[in-house]
């Protein structure tokens, strides 16, 4: 095994050369930085160009969604065996 492969979930991983763990770092950051950023403004468009009639529609669906994914989550945890 070469000394830049280490082992990962009993996988081996190779890590890239010539970068260190600071600059990777700062990629993921900058990375998070521009997905919040693009976000930001597509949700700025939309509730502009849909007015808050379409920003509360999305939050009902969201809400709707929340509440199926909590009681599917209520069922199947009330049907596991218990330990």
């Amino acid at each position: 095994m070469s000394p830049d492969t280490r082992i990962v979930r009993g996988h081996p991983v190779r890590s890239p050369r010539n970068e260190s763990r600071p600059r990777r770092a700062v990629r993921h950051v900058l990375r998070a930085t521009i997905a919040v950023l693009i976000l930001g403004a597509l949700t700025i468009i939309y509730t502009y160009k849909g007015g808050m009639k379409a920003v509360v529609w999305t939050e009902l669906v969201q809400a709707g969604i929340y509440l199926s994914g909590g009681s599917a989550a209520l069922v199947v945890t009330s049907s596991l065996d218990r330990i």
